[in-house]
């Protein structure tokens, strides 16, 4: 939410607004699409948004519009998260910072007596257990997915990691 929030206040600036020129309707539309997108970025919402959308493989309809924006969830998703299928000069570049933003959450959640999700606690966790972890339950399940839709994700996907 926040992040939306920020993303149309930065908006509402006139020297920012690259939606000057549209219609109500048009940027109604857009400014959906938007917050769709931006929530599906949400880790705590993956497992939902990929179970949803491999309940749609069999019969997708690429005129619903329930469908696309289930793809479209899906695809900013895969954006998202696939450093790990990128070259490792680029990918070991993300997973030291994120290892790092997690590992500061665990810290400050420790300190003030919350509880700690064990992938972030960097008293229990390597790195190499980390990236297996969420290559196998997260990265791939996501990819083997979007690649019985779309095959050549799959392949480059495999390729890749």
């Amino acid at each position: 939410n926040h992040h939306c929030a920020v993303s149309f206040k930065i908006l509402s600036s006139p020297e920012c607004n690259i939606f000057a020129n549209l219609s109500e309707e048009e940027f109604k539309e857009i400014r959906g699409d938007m917050i769709i997108l931006i929530l599906a970025t949400d880790m705590a919402r993956h497992a939902e948004i990929l179970d949803n959308f491999k309940q749609k493989l069999d019969n997708f309809d690429y005129s619903s519009e329930d469908h696309l924006n289930t793809l479209k969830m899906i695809l900013i998703k895969a954006c998202d998260i696939s450093n790990e299928c990128r070259p490792i000069m680029v990918s070991e570049g993300w997973v030291e910072c994120l290892m790092e933003e997690y590992f500061h959450q665990s810290d400050k959640e420790k300190k003030d007596s919350l509880p700690v999700a064990p992938f972030m606690d960097r008293e229990r966790v390597t790195r190499p257990t980390a990236q297996i972890g969420f290559i196998k339950y997260v990265l791939l399940p996501l990819f083997e997915a979007l690649g019985k839709l779309y095959p050549e994700v799959d392949e480059m996907a495999r390729g890749s990691l």
